[in-house]
């Protein structure tokens, strides 16, 4: 005798048959190739690498960057563009602040980030994003120049000095024409 088989089991039957003969879903979107040039000229592009490249969006870092990044009409793409120059603070800077002299910009000494071209090879492109890294100042913050002006708290907090340069604090003048500090990170 034999039973009959409900007609939701008939597809369960086929799978064998199937991963035997190699058949199987579909082949998945093409992966997205890595542009500069498209990085740069276009939102959604940029937005997709966002939302591939991030590991985890179950934090604040990721929220906030996927809230507020290459997001049509809104978010940091409309930002103005700052590209102040600036250059490190010095061990100098540090004794002549902590002896309550103001500084000496050394405008000479100060260096902008935006080149005159894109760069044209992976050399180029990766020598600017460690520039952006090292020299581009991030946010002033009123903690790093009290700390700046108490002997020993910049090493007591962290920061490193380097060939009398302090590592992550950079030094410009505002659009105002005041000297700040400025943390990067």
């Amino acid at each position: 005798m034999t039973l009959p088989r409900p007609a939701c089991l008939a597809p369960l039957l086929l799978l064998p048959i199937l991963a035997a003969s190699g058949c199987g879903p579909g082949p998945g979107p093409e992966p997205l190739p890595d542009s500069a040039e498209l990085y740069i000229g276009d939102s959604r592009y940029r937005r997709a690498i966002l939302e591939r490249d991030l590991l985890t969006t179950e934090n604040f870092y990721a929220e906030r960057r996927l809230a507020s990044y290459a997001i049509d009409g809104a978010g940091w793409d409309n930002l103005p563009e700052r590209d102040l120059p600036s250059r490190p603070l010095t061990s100098e800077d540090v004794e002549r602040l902590q002896q309550g002299l103001g500084l000496e910009m050394h405008h000479d000494q100060m260096t902008s980030l935006s080149p005159a071209a894109l760069p044209d090879s992976e050399d180029g492109w990766q020598e600017l994003g460690r520039r952006v890294m090292e020299e581009y100042p991030l946010r002033p913050d009123p903690l790093y120049e009290t700390l700046v002006s108490l002997p020993g708290a910049l090493a007591d907090v962290g920061f490193i000095e380097d060939n009398g340069r302090w590592m992550g604090l950079r030094v410009f003048e505002s659009e105002s024409g005041a000297a700040r500090h400025f943390f990067m990170k």
